[in-house]
């Protein structure tokens, strides 16, 4: 009997698809793999961008494991509402409030100065420091 399984169980996501004795189960918990039960075997875990995979598997991925599928459409939208405000700004108009929300440089250098804070922190055994760039103090 074939039969196919959709749910959602604890907010996670899976999907496990049965054919005689064979299976294919994803889970959103481990979003990298498909578990592959071949008929009278055991388990495979299939992990995306492992090697040996089809060349068709290969082109559908473009991340490899470890780094979410979303990043690449993050950049994206980035360089896409930097553009539009370098466009209309060129024109002299105000850009779109949702659309200047990028990241800019002083977002950089207060993340770079929270990690130089918790490096100091920790060289002080942990003690509080302020971690506030030196130009926001």
């Amino acid at each position: 009997m074939d039969s196919i399984d959709s749910r959602c169980l604890h907010a996670w996501l899976s999907y496990s698809s049965v054919w005689r004795r064979e299976g294919l189960r994803w889970a959103q918990e481990q979003p990298n793999q498909w578990v592959w039960t071949p008929t009278g075997g055991r388990n495979q875990i299939i992990e995306r961008g492992e090697a040996g995979l089809s060349p068709e598997a290969d082109r559908a991925t473009r991340v490899t494991t470890g780094h979410a599928e979303r990043m690449p459409l993050m950049f994206a939208n980035i360089h896409a509402d930097l553009a539009k405000v370098i466009r209309v700004s060129k024109k002299g108009r105000e850009p779109d409030p949702a659309a200047n929300l990028y990241p800019k440089a002083t977002d950089g250098l207060r993340s770079m100065a929270a990690v130089h804070g918790a490096v100091d922190s920790a060289s002080q055994n942990g003690c509080w420091v302020n971690a506030s760039s030196p130009m926001y103090r």
